[in-house]
């Protein structure tokens, strides 16, 4: 009787020990996004009122679709002081959505000096001028606070995805949370997922969140086919300069949180390897000490790089990972308010970005020419 009582507590023991091992905190995540919304129409741009205030109605989709699938924090960066749909945002409560307006341009400017990227991206000039150098800016501030074990706990995620407010970071399933697991049980630190690219099947569009349902696949996960090109070719037929994506085709990324981890662009993370360490030890005994120096420990393994993107531009197959979803719905310019609205808020813009690490796969051709 007593050794089967000793089997079945060793059993019991064994059982809380293989749970120990298995069970770990659940993965969280945050996103980052700079934003700046245009106001609502005009009576003569939407003289029966049906747009209303589509802004407004998108930073809404925005928050409630990513908190839906299980995102943590979302830090909005809003570019404009005076946009209208700040007050939307601070509606929701401060430990799921941080509403930051862009400060004046003393206060602004005094906290990108602090920044690593600064000199990186050019100086202050260009953080003035072009919003892919704010936009890298604001990240590297959102990475900072989910580092800061100083900040709520809500804040502290541990992947981070930057993305834009024409973005969707997209999964069929419920909640992005068994994604991130896996991403932590694979030992992946940056993942960078492919863009698919809406179409709009109408002119007026007020919430292309909800409106549009047609994607232009990313090519890059296209097999090459005959019918492959053959569809691929209804589209590029299109446009004056040939493209089948009209903007960008990298993908945007997640990275594991870390304060090794720094904006490389709008679409990716850089991550500087963990610092190599040694130990030592004292001792001393009367007037005599002796120190003695270990060995350097093995260096840390490298961060690992994963991409559902088989991009030859940049082709290392050893970090090309099967992953259809989740995937980035892009919705550019999806209706005639949305384009007029996108190019009037960028302005006289330059055909290329003073740092080029900081654009995208398709920066020419239909952007470049809808600033003329």
């Amino acid at each position: 009787e007593e050794g089967r009582k000793k089997k079945k507590k060793k059993k019991k023991d064994n059982k809380r020990d293989n749970d120990s091992m298995t069970t770990q905190a659940p993965v969280s995540a945050g996103i980052v996004c700079t934003l700046r919304m245009p106001p609502p129409p005009s009576r003569e741009n939407d003289g029966d009122g049906q747009l209303g205030d589509p802004s407004r109605e998108i930073v809404d989709s925005f928050i409630r679709y990513h908190l839906s699938k299980g995102f943590q924090h979302i830090w909005l960066f809003f570019d404009d002081p005076n946009d209208h749909t700040f007050d939307q945002a601070r509606s929701f409560p401060l430990c799921n959505v941080s509403a930051i307006r862009r400060k004046t341009t003393e206060e602004q400017e005094a906290a990108w000096k602090s920044s690593t990227l600064l000199s990186r991206l050019g100086g202050l000039e260009t953080a003035r001028r072009e919003v892919t150098a704010r936009q890298m800016l604001n990240a590297e501030l959102a990475m900072k606070e989910a580092v800061d074990s100083k900040s709520t706990p809500e804040k502290q995620v541990e992947y981070l995805v930057h993305i834009d407010i024409d973005e969707l970071f997209y999964t069929g399933e419920n909640s992005v949370i068994p994604h991130f697991t896996w991403l932590r049980d694979q030992g992946i630190d940056h993942m960078t997922y492919a863009n698919h690219e809406g179409v709009p099947e109408a002119e007026s569009i007020r919430n292309y969140f909800t409106e549009v349902s047609l994607f232009r696949k990313n090519h890059l996960t296209l097999g090459i086919h005959p019918r492959t090109r053959e569809a691929m070719s209804f589209w590029t037929k299109r446009t004056r300069h040939h493209q089948y994506l009209l903007f960008y085709d990298n993908g945007k990324s997640s990275v594991r949180v870390s304060a090794n981890a720094t904006p490389a662009s709008v679409h990716g993370w850089f991550i500087s390897p963990p610092r190599q360490t040694s130990s030592s030890s004292s001792s001393s005994l009367g007037a005599t000490t002796t120190t003695t120096t270990t060995k350097p420990s093995p260096p840390p393994p490298p961060p690992r790089m994963a991409t559902a993107l088989a991009d030859i531009r940049n082709l290392d197959m050893s970090r090309v990972v099967s992953l259809s979803e989740p995937c980035i719905l892009h919705f550019p310019v999806c209706g005639w308010f949305w384009f007029k609205s996108k190019y009037h808020i960028l302005g006289d813009f330059a055909s290329e970005w003073t740092n080029p690490s900081s654009g995208g796969g398709g920066g020419g051709g239909v952007h470049a020419g809808a600033a003329s």
